[in-house]
């Protein structure tokens, strides 16, 4: 899926583990592998691509800077490891690519490492058949509205 579609299931993982009673690096470390678990789930799930790469990295960077901006100061090391653990199989696995291919370098790319990446594994959609897509993409925003509904967002108390 789009990055953005990842930031989401950090933002309701975060509202979750946020919560949790647990001491502080037990909550990292579900914060983090909790994120990649995510990324798996809904690689592997049906979907097509609403946004271009371009438009999804400008979109999710912007996101990602007002969640990091917006949330308390306390939370904001926890909010950027669920970020992180949600996209971290795409920096593996794609970043060199997308880097190579809009800055011009040349990483070297290599096989990938998360099996939802793998053709025989991913749930990439590439008939233009998006009606499953569709439904599986309003399921994770309205999955993570309800997420955070229940468990509370801290944001700052300004905005």
């Amino acid at each position: 899926m789009n990055i953005i579609f990842h930031i989401a299931t950090a933002v309701g993982l975060f509202s979750v583990v946020n919560n949790s009673p647990r001491h502080p690096l037990i909550k990292t470390g579900i914060a983090f592998f909790g994120g990649i678990i995510l990324h798996g789930i809904i690689d592997y799930t049906p979907h097509c691509y609403p946004f271009t790469a371009k438009m999804d990295i400008l979109i999710s960077a912007v996101v990602i800077m007002v969640l990091l901006i917006g949330t308390t100061k306390e939370r904001r090391l926890l909010l950027f490891i669920c970020i992180l653990g949600n996209v971290f199989p795409d920096l593996v696995d794609l970043g060199p690519t997308m880097v190579n291919k809009y800055l011009s370098w040349n990483l070297p790319i290599y096989d990938t490492v998360f099996p939802w990446h793998w053709k025989k594994y991913s749930g990439s959609i590439y008939d233009n058949d998006c009606v499953v897509s569709n439904y599986n993409h309003w399921t994770v925003v309205i999955g993570v509205i309800i997420t955070v509904i229940l468990n509370g967002f801290p944001l700052k108390k300004h905005l």
